[in-house]
């Protein structure tokens, strides 16, 4: 069994989260998570966390920085038709999966 994937949210501080296994994520997939405090129950948000094929992965907040909507928006994809860009499903910007930079629209 592959060790789980885990994510660092920013807040003045580092808070480890338990995702999903590393292996539950497909090569060139995703999985988008709803993420909670246990000891309060305040929500730490939505990410998104990537694999790409050569089996790297990468974590971000499932919010485009334009419309403030989630990524994945609509039919749920998150990834241009490719696979090789993340892409906003409301408005169809582009952003490259190893940077989160918007290379593509508004």
């Amino acid at each position: 069994m592959s060790e789980p994937i885990i994510g660092n949210v920013m807040s003045g501080r580092t808070e480890v989260f338990v995702v999903c296994q590393a292996d539950a994520i497909e090569r060139s997939g995703a999985v988008s998570v709803s993420l909670s405090q246990i000891d309060d129950g305040a929500s730490a948000g939505r990410f998104i966390v990537v694999r790409t094929f050569g089996n790297d992965y990468f974590g971000y907040v499932n919010r485009c920085p334009h419309e403030s909507v989630w990524l994945n928006i609509g039919c749920g994809a998150c990834f241009s038709a490719d696979r090789s860009f993340l892409r906003c499903g409301w408005h169809g910007a582009r952003f490259e999966i190893e940077t989160g930079v918007c290379i593509d629209g508004p």
